[in-house]
């Protein structure tokens, strides 16, 4: 069978036959090929050895997920490959894992969570209200101002931004995505989110404060899978302008290409790697579709819309947008442009 990857993403079978249920789900979902870990490795072989281009780029697995007595699973994408080595051929890389007699070095499979611990860099920003270290994405939105407004966020991806934004002082925040891989790691995370909620086990202080956190987003986090341009069409036609209509529409599309791959962090460089096996985009194409997706932005928002960009990248849309930024805030990596309304 083929998807919109063509052969290019496959499903990564169980060692045991826990979550069988749940991997052929997950396969007919997304019209996706399921293979054990010697078939993978089997073929990765034949490819680096006779110089071919790699049949699969990326897998979906489902990793063991344990908290708060929470006994359940998360929908990981995982890189085919190798996460170290630089730049040495992938036939070099081949031989000398088999002369030193060890697997491939393969990178960490990647999950969405909603409720990270309060340890981890994401989970201390979320734990904080979205407020640790002064988030300059709530001061693009003026969320730390004007608590209670409504967000779409039109290009969601790993909704780590979403995550902040309903953090921060967002009444509600919808997340639209169009992929579908994406958009499971997603649902998942929701799923995941649902249990910790629902869960009434509390062994600490910290699981006290992670429930009430997944509550908090629970009632204000939704999603779409869907196209950004159409939701944002759909905004525009309403009626109902105070129901219907978000406060501020959020776009954080994928970046143009850096030449500096080190400002990229990990679970994006996943994401941006698989999206880009199944684009052949040029620029012209892209800036016109970037020009189509802020236009759109701009009639669907009622207040505000801000966009993501790398640092010294043009703004979105480039010369095809006549309007401008109102304001820019800028980063040291990045900056959001923010258009008023």
């Amino acid at each position: 069978r083929q998807s919109q990857y063509g052969e290019r993403v496959c499903i990564l079978a169980p060692p045991v036959s826990t979550f069988e249920a749940e991997v052929q789900d997950l396969s007919t979902s997304l019209s996706l090929p399921i293979h054990n870990e010697e078939e993978l490795e089997l073929l990765v072989d034949e490819e680096s050895q006779g110089g071919a281009s790699p049949v699969f780029t990326h897998c979906l697995c489902l990793e063991p997920y344990q908290i708060m007595g929470i006994d359940s699973y998360a929908v990981a994408i995982q890189s085919l490959s190798s996460s170290s080595d630089g730049n040495v051929s992938a036939k070099r890389k081949v031989k000398r894992n088999k002369k030193a007699g060890r697997q491939r070095n393969l990178a960490k499979p990647f999950y969405v969570d909603f409720c990270p611990s309060s340890k981890t860099k994401m989970g201390k920003r979320l734990a904080g209200g979205g407020q640790q270290g002064g988030e300059l994405l709530l001061k693009a939105t003026s969320l730390g101002r004007n608590k209670g407004s409504t967000v779409c966020d039109l290009t969601a991806g790993l909704a780590s931004d979403s995550c902040i934004m309903a953090a921060g002082g967002a009444a509600s925040v919808n997340m639209v995505e169009r992929d579908p891989i994406v958009a499971v790691l997603l649902k998942d995370a929701f799923r995941r989110m649902d249990l910790i909620a629902k869960n009434d086990l509390l062994s600490s202080k910290g699981d006290e404060e992670l429930i009430v956190r997944a509550k908090d987003l629970s009632n204000k986090l939704s999603f779409e899978e869907n196209d950004a341009v159409s939701v944002a069409q759909r905004f525009a036609q309403s009626k109902d302008e105070d129901a219907d209509r978000p406060d501020i529409c959020y776009l954080d599309p994928m970046f143009p290409p850096r030449t500096k791959s080190a400002l990229v962090k990990k679970n994006m460089v996943i994401l941006h790697n698989l999206l880009e096996t199944q684009s052949d985009e040029d620029t012209e194409q892209r800036l016109i579709k970037e020009a189509e997706l802020l236009n759109a932005a701009l009639f669907a928002a009622r207040t505000k819309v801000v966009v993501k960009r790398p640092i010294q990248a043009p703004p979105l849309g480039g010369d095809l947008v006549e309007r401008k930024p109102s304001n820019v805030i800028k980063g040291s990596v990045n900056r959001w442009d923010i258009y008023v309304l």
